[in-house]
């Protein structure tokens, strides 16, 4: 079963039009996903070379004062980079690079997507083939071969309404639980709908992760999610096995956690906190396929719910979320943690705790 490895923080308060996260040690075959944070709306970009974006960049669009992406590659070696860039300006950056490994080497992400016809009509009704993968109020990007009719495009996120598994329609909104969408005029082609695993909000202090479902068993799901602006996130310890944090002070935070599936169908939706209540706030959720014949390893069985720390530690997973930063050192077989702010303590006081989990 595919699984984090290691993951490392990044973060640039230079004021920068392009990022480059620092990548853990990876060998040919890792996947290795990177999340990056831009703290303004300009569109982010990935031109690095033999890198993949999730969905078009344009469409997931921006929240009021923050843009997040993904970047992701399989490794051919030991050294793959990657740079994050700007359709224009410059600002501070925060990120995530996490490998892992036993994902699918060809197509490593569970992204569902399906062809469907559309009505011309008031509201219009949508058709969908494939499997019943689609749920409430999941939001989706559009795509085609030809022309959408008036009223929809290929850079809009849009979310699904009235909803009928039985007959495959339903209908988009514009926003989520937002009114029905009419069509106009003529279309053409091969219409395609992607799942697009975004939420959004520009206030309230917290943030559910959007409706999502796999549809392959054993996924390994990555939940992601940033806030404009010095806010602490966190989530409750159940939910997410391991979680790795980084903040830019003043500027942008961005956090992630992940946890199996075995089963495919809709994922466990988690409830993300932050500190703070204003500007923009954003969830996604990622399913990592596994590899063809992939096991599962005994240490992803293990785990240890320690106190205060939201998560899980094991091998090769090394953060707390309530750090400040956290100072983390990974030892092979061991896993260890290590706070310069005495996470362990009572209190805030620069303690040094460290807390090593063997296999006994």
């Amino acid at each position: 079963m595919a699984y984090v490895v290691s993951s490392i923080i990044s973060k640039s308060s230079a004021g920068s039009a392009t990022f480059t996260p620092t990548q853990p040690a990876h060998v040919a075959d890792s996947l290795l996903l990177n999340f990056a944070l831009f703290d303004w709306v300009n569109l982010i970009t990935v031109p690095t070379a033999g890198w993949s974006s999730i969905l078009t960049p344009s469409s997931t669009g921006a929240t009021s004062g923050i843009i997040d992406a993904f970047a992701y590659k399989i490794a051919t070696g030991a050294s793959e980079a990657v740079t994050f860039g700007l359709a224009s300006g410059s600002d501070d950056w925060a990120g995530i690079a996490c490998r892992i490994d036993d994902a699918d080497t060809t197509t490593p992400l569970n992204i569902p997507s399906a062809t469907f016809t559309v009505t011309i009509a008031s509201p219009g009704v949508f058709t969908y083939s494939g499997a019943d993968c689609w749920q409430e109020a999941q939001s989706i990007q559009l795509s085609t071969t030809g022309a959408l009719p008036t009223g929809l495009n290929a850079t809009t996120q849009y979310f699904i309404k009235s909803l009928d598994t039985g007959a495959n329609t339903f209908q988009l909104s514009a926003t989520s639980g937002g009114g029905a969408i009419n069509t106009s005029g003529s279309q053409s082609g091969t219409h395609t709908m992607t799942a697009m695993p975004l939420s959004t909000a520009t206030t309230g202090s917290t943030l559910a992760s959007p409706p999502f479902s796999t549809t392959e068993d054993g996924c390994l799901l990555i939940y992601c999610c940033s806030s404009d602006g010095d806010d602490f996130i966190r989530t409750d310890q159940n939910d997410l096995s391991f979680v790795d944090y980084s903040q830019n002070y003043n500027t942008n935070s961005c956090i992630m956690g992940w946890m199996n599936q075995a089963t495919a169908g809709p994922v466990p939706s988690i409830t993300w906190t932050r500190s703070g209540s204003a500007d923009g706030f954003r969830s996604w959720v990622v399913a990592v396929k596994n590899k063809s014949g992939g096991g599962i390893r005994g240490e992803v069985l293990r785990r240890c719910d320690v106190q205060r720390l939201h998560g899980a530690f094991q091998l090769g997973t090394y953060t707390a979320p309530n750090a400040n930063p956290p100072n983390i050192t990974d030892i092979d077989g061991i896993t260890a943690f290590h706070s310069s702010s005495g996470l362990l303590e009572p209190s805030n006081a620069d303690g040094g705790a460290t807390i090593q989990l063997t296999n006994s």
